[in-house]
């Protein structure tokens, strides 16, 4: 007769069998995952190296290398060390006046004048030709030291006025008393006196601010009276007329001073009037020409002259 006591019995024995032949991982309830095996993003499984090696290429997860793996792995970074307060600067003792003083070393300063408002009457001035003032003191020391027996006297000056557009009428009155060395075309010897007057017109250019150029015609006139000497002695007064041209220069003594120094060259012509004759004397001389006989006569003049400027203040630009 079949004993379940026996039964039972047999049961207990298998269960303990079953038991002592499963692992002891599965007995604690915890299953070990093999070293080698990964985790496959695809399916969310881990996966060994064996069904790694069965999935294909494309499923694959890329192998990291050394170097991200290292980079991966929390470190802690070395943290700086605190910054320091800069010294202070010393003071500057000697500051540069002019911080443009390097540049004007390598920049051409160029000075012009700006003028505001040019009148009709921009400047005039009144000059005086001292080479003829000299020729006469000259004469006058030779007659006291008795060197020459003829007593000579010339002085000249005249007026200035420049308008706009830099067009300059000038006006020149001279007085002369000479007493020339006969010459053989003149019978007699003659002293001549009388006075003359120059009226012209110029195109005045400013070189710079201190130096002018002018260029010009003028027309002069002359009367005066011969004086014949000796076994004939007459006086006839005499009126002629020439034509001269122009050109001339002058420089600014100072900036801030009106005075002028100028130079004066001149051709003088008598083809357009004719002069008249005188019997005694034929080749006589003419105050402000020359020689009658001449016909084309050059000459020189040196003047100082004052100007006075109408001129609104110029503003220099530096």
């Amino acid at each position: 007769m079949y004993c379940p006591a026996h039964t039972v019995r047999l049961l207990s024995y298998l269960s303990v069998t079953i038991l002592l032949s499963i692992s002891p991982q599965c007995v604690s309830g915890v299953v070990a995952k093999p070293a080698h095996a990964k985790h496959n993003r695809w399916s969310g499984k881990r996966l060994t190296e064996g069904t790694k090696k069965a999935l294909p290429r494309s499923k694959r997860a890329p192998a990291r290398r050394p170097e991200e793996e290292r980079s991966a792995t929390p470190h802690s970074a070395p943290k700086a060390p605190p910054l320091e307060k800069p010294k202070p600067l010393p003071p500057v003792t000697c500051p540069h006046k002019d911080p443009l003083a390097a540049l004007d070393a390598l920049v051409t300063k160029q000075y012009a004048d700006k003028v505001l408002y040019i009148p009709w009457i921009q400047t005039v001035g009144v000059l005086l030709d001292y080479s003829r003032l000299a020729a006469m003191v000259w004469n006058r020391l030779a007659v006291m030291q008795e060197i020459s027996g003829r007593q000579e006297s010339r002085c000249e000056g005249g007026l200035t006025i420049l308008f706009r557009k830099n067009i300059q009428l000038s006006g020149m009155l001279g007085y002369n008393q000479l007493s020339p060395i006969n010459i053989v075309s003149n019978r007699v010897e003659h002293t001549v006196e009388g006075s003359y007057g120059r009226l012209g017109l110029s195109y005045l250019a400013k070189y710079n601010s201190r130096n002018n150029l002018y260029l010009g015609l003028s027309y002069a006139r002359s009367h005066f009276s011969i004086n014949t000497t000796g076994s004939l002695d007459t006086q006839q007064a005499l009126q002629v007329d020439w034509w001269e041209v122009v050109i001339g220069s002058e420089h600014q003594l100072h900036e801030d001073w009106g005075f002028y120094a100028g130079v004066t060259l001149c051709v003088r012509t008598n083809t357009l009037h004719r002069f008249p004759k005188f019997a005694p004397a034929t080749n006589y001389v003419v105050p402000g020409y020359g020689r009658r006989a001449q016909c084309i006569v050059p000459s020189g003049t040196l003047y100082i002259k004052y100007q006075l400027s109408f001129l609104e203040k110029q503003i220099q630009l530096q």
